[in-house]
């Protein structure tokens, strides 16, 4: 549980080593009307965003946290092949990840939510979103890759 001793930053780099999992916001969001009340109400929390160095914290790990303290964890978007729907990086840059190399920091940021996989299998036809994408050609690249094999 939360330590009301502890700032947040000294709780998430507690539990940052493969214990806290959460919903990286680069790419955006998808939130439903009900989740959004419900963080709303809790930024004063003593476990949320509620100080002014808590506040310098990326928004993605901060409502995360708060949201994790509450109890509501995020979902697991991918398809029914453990595709990505929702990308932090570009559909070249995923295309071209090497699923295997531990030390990559992909890698790491997937390994204990379903791994990470890359080729015509970094990304689900139903991708909603992407992350560092320069121009639409980047999409086109994904469309090709996707639906002319």
């Amino acid at each position: 549980g939360f330590d009301h001793n502890k700032t947040l930053v000294d709780e998430f780099l507690k539990t940052s080593h493969n214990k806290f999992h959460y919903t990286m916001g680069g790419a955006g969001y998808v939130m439903n009307q009900k989740y959004m009340e419900t963080f709303y109400e809790s930024m004063d929390e003593q476990f949320c965003l509620s100080s002014e160095q808590e506040m310098t914290f990326p928004e993605d790990v901060g409502i995360n946290f708060c949201m994790g303290n509450l109890g509501i964890l995020p979902y697991n978007t991918r398809d029914e092949f453990g595709r990505e729907r929702f990308h932090l990086r570009s559909p070249e840059a995923l295309f071209n990840v090497d699923g295997t190399d531990k030390s990559a920091w992909l890698y790491k940021v997937h390994r204990d939510v379903g791994g990470i996989q890359g080729g015509n299998d970094c990304c689900s036809p139903a991708s909603i979103t992407f992350h560092h994408v320069k121009g639409p050609g980047a999409l086109y690249d994904f469309e090709r890759m996707i639906y002319c094999k």
